[in-house]
């Protein structure tokens, strides 16, 4: 009987809070360090092509440092900066999908760039708004840890042909598991836990339930699905020809380099032939409209040359404004510089005729030391800021120069251009061609994208990364019947 835990709060919004807490009080620790690390990494092999602008590529990580698969950040070569994506590490060996252009054959040497924190930030805003909306959590959050409230039970298996190699322990196991609320499966490695995840997953879907599968590696998520689909000879998986996964209903969501898995599973793939149509229409549209959008671009660069002479005039004519009015406060400045001059001129004759004096020389002297020194000083500050003055003047007058040559050069380069009005009228008779173009792409984009959360609305089963289920968008507002975590007690360290 597991026993009672004490420490831990019962109800699903205390839960989420005491988790948050925690992955915050982390952050507040990592984020003392800097949350920006940098990993060498060496030997890049593409081994997957994803689209024209993204790739899989394979590296040695130099230090062999472990890096949360998931985790995103800049992977930066000797002349190019890609986004980068980790979706996988074994020891040293590390694949890393980078998505721009152009993308090379092979990096051989590069600094990955990663935010060491923006999994945590992720997780604990996932967990707090759970907090503050505990009517989302299922009833098995708290079930998993408080697992003595667990209902044990053994339910009878779908008689299905799929299922009647199931015998001995392992039917217990998977019997036990579809009967019950919560079950924990241990086993050494080699002793058939992948199997019977694979057999779980299919018994689970012939009772008509919905099931999530997930682990912290990709290698453990695609391990489990493979051992479910795949079609070996005398090794068949239990769902190799089963309806659907050849309808698209059982996914593997998010990236991932193994060959293994076909693109029968894989989300991405299986959204692609599902909108065949939709992307023809779409690439016959881009066609349509690329000569269109050529000559908007032409012509944008043309108008933001005629912005530039616009910026250089008005910066010139500010300029010399600026002079106009520093000129002004000079002459100002000359003034008080003669009459201080002059001032201290007096002061000055005032101190030799006290120097003469018969009768109290003493006092007169002194009176008018001070009166020596104080207009000295007033007249130190008047010739220190003339001199300001005209240093600001020496470089208004050196800036406007500057601007008044760019401006002539740019007047060259606007001569050769077809004056404002008549290109902005161009632009405006392309507007009216292009603009319907251009919103019945992004309509028909809008239908693929609805298309895949259709698709992942009416899947069966679903394999994902732990951390694909909280940072990304896939599974938001999905409902599952049953959830398998593979290799859980490494959980926690997936995200730390």
């Amino acid at each position: 009987m597991a026993q009672e835990n004490n420490s831990l709060p019962r109800d699903a919004a205390g839960l989420a809070s005491w988790f948050a807490e925690g992955v915050r009080s982390e952050l507040a620790a990592l984020e003392k360090d800097g949350s920006g690390q940098s990993y060498e990494l060496l030997s890049g092999k593409l081994i997957q092509a994803v689209s024209a602008a993204k790739a899989i590529y394979h590296f040695i990580i130099a230090d062999g440092t472990r890096i949360p698969e998931d985790a995103t950040g800049k992977l930066k070569t000797a002349n190019e900066e890609y986004a980068a994506t980790v979706t996988g590490q074994q020891t040293n060996r590390i694949n890393v999908c980078i998505e721009g252009t152009p993308l090379p054959s092979g990096i051989h040497r590069a600094m990955l760039v990663i935010d060491d924190t923006a999994l945590l930030r992720r997780l604990a805003e996932v967990l707090e708004s759970q907090a503050a909306k505990p009517s989302t959590i299922g009833s098995l959050a708290t079930t998993v840890f408080h697992p003595q409230h667990a209902s044990v039970h053994f339910a009878t298996l779908p008689n299905s042909t799929l299922l009647a190699k199931l015998a001995g322990q392992n039917r217990r196991v998977i019997e036990q598991a579809c009967g019950s609320s919560l079950t924990f499966i241990w086993g050494p490695p080699g002793t058939g836990k992948t199997y019977t995840i694979a057999y779980l997953v299919t018994a689970l879907i012939e009772a008509g339930e919905r099931v999530l599968v997930s682990s912290h590696t990709h290698a453990a998520v695609d391990q489990s699905l493979y051992e479910a689909i795949k079609s070996e000879i005398d090794k068949a998986g239990p769902l190799a020809t089963h309806p659907t996964v050849t309808t698209g209903k059982v996914l593997r969501i998010g990236l991932t380099p193994d060959p293994k898995i076909p693109d029968s599973v894989r989300l991405d793939k299986v959204v692609d032939c599902k909108a065949r149509g939709l992307s023809a229409e779409i690439a016959r549209l881009e066609a349509e409209a690329k000569p269109l959008a050529d000559r908007r671009a032409i012509y944008r660069a043309q108008i933001s040359e005629w912005d530039k002479l616009s910026e250089f005039t008005t910066r010139l004519n500010s300029s010399r404004e600026t002079i106009k009015q520093h000129e002004a406060k000079i002459l100002q400045s000359e003034s008080a510089l003669r009459t201080y001059k002059e001032l201290l001129k007096q002061r000055r004759a005032e101190f030799e005729r006290a120097q003469r004096a018969w009768f109290r020389r003493t006092t007169k002297v002194e009176r008018a030391a001070r009166a020596l020194r104080e207009g000295e000083s007033q007249l130190q500050k008047v010739e220190a800021n003339h001199t300001l003055l005209q240093n600001q003047v020496n470089k208004t007058v050196r800036l406007a120069k500057d601007t008044e040559a760019a401006l002539l050069s740019q007047q060259v380069v606007c001569k050769k251009l077809s004056p404002r009005p008549i290109i902005e009228g161009e632009l405006s008779t392309l507007a009216l061609k292009l603009n319907p173009l251009e919103e019945r792409i992004r309509s028909l984009q809008d239908d693929i994208s609805q298309l895949e959360q259709k698709t992942i609305a009416e899947a069966r089963a679903i394999f994902c990364t732990l951390t694909k289920s909280y940072t990304g968008k896939e599974l938001d507002g999905q409902v599952f019947n049953a959830v398998i975590v593979d290799e859980i007690s490494m959980a926690l360290p997936s995200v730390s």
